[in-house]
């Protein structure tokens, strides 16, 4: 579960009483599933410094590449380089397996409405059955950064669907095919880029590749690769697919988890 925090300046958050009805609703469902790295052992081979990160970008070519940097002091054995090998054909060097246990849900958004600078307002409650399902109120911002009440947790599920939720993932005015967004401060930040693969008289195909930092606590790493639908008229995505591998630290090693999710808009949305 995750509390969620990253703009620098924060937006006051409403408490329960305070709340007023959703003027819109949307329910998805999803599906995810998850795996640890393919070995289950530290990322960097035990040498030294974890290199802790990896981007899509490093596989465009395909094949077999070799990751590493400099650490902080001179080893004979491997002449200073923490490395690892990335088999970018096996998805980035690691997969979640066809016999990994699969997670089912919904999530209910219920938009409440915009703040001044554009960032919406949402109530986000979880339908699951192995987790709380009470209503937490969130903001996200135009840059799709998120900030969720404190007091209460939010899964990985919800904070990804409500980024494809931001007023700012997609021009409204469908000018634009590819551009990017960012955000964040010293202790977690994240970019992302955007590319539309086709437009069918408004509803679009787009694809994002996202790579962070300290969203999953100090010094963890995330890249993503997503495709949705996105249906400009209706201004909602309608189905979205995500794969994320994320890199945390525990004991002082990485640990490398790649999740698949997969969310489909199951109502239509009211107005």
């Amino acid at each position: 579960m995750f509390c969620v925090g990253l703009l620098a300046g924060g937006f006051p958050l409403a408490t329960p009483a305070q709340t007023p009805a959703p003027v819109r609703t949307l329910v998805y469902g999803y599906e995810s599933r998850s795996g640890p790295g393919a070995t289950g052992h530290p990322d960097n081979g035990g040498y030294g410094d974890p290199i802790g990160e990896i981007s899509p970008d490093d596989c465009l070519s395909g094949g077999l590449k070799v990751s590493g940097k400099m650490s902080g002091g001179m080893d004979i054995g491997n002449g200073g380089i923490d490395w690892f090998q990335v088999d970018c054909k096996g998805g980035f060097g690691y997969h979640v397996g066809a016999d990994a246990p699969r997670d089912r849900g919904s999530i209910t958004i219920g938009m409440i409405g915009k703040q001044t600078d554009g960032s919406l307002v949402v109530q986000v409650t979880e339908a699951h059955d192995q987790r709380d399902a009470s209503s937490v109120t969130c903001v996200v911002s135009p840059t799709t950064a998120i900030i969720c009440d404190p007091s209460k947790p939010i899964s990985l599920e919800e904070v990804t669907l409500l980024r494809f939720l931001s007023p700012g993932v997609v021009d409204s005015k469908g000018d634009q095919t590819h551009w990017k967004l960012e955000d964040g401060g010293p202790q977690s930040s994240f970019q992302a880029t955007f590319a539309v693969l086709h437009n069918a008289a408004g509803v679009m195909t787009i694809d994002e590749r996202r790579s962070s930092k300290g969203e999953a606590g100090p010094y963890s790493t995330g890249d993503s690769s997503s495709t949705f639908t996105y249906d400009v008229a209706r201004a909602v995505p309608t189905i979205i697919d995500e794969t994320l591998v994320q890199k945390t630290v525990s004991l002082g090693q990485y640990r490398t988890t790649e999740r698949e999710t997969l969310f489909r808009l199951q109502t239509p949305p009211s107005r």
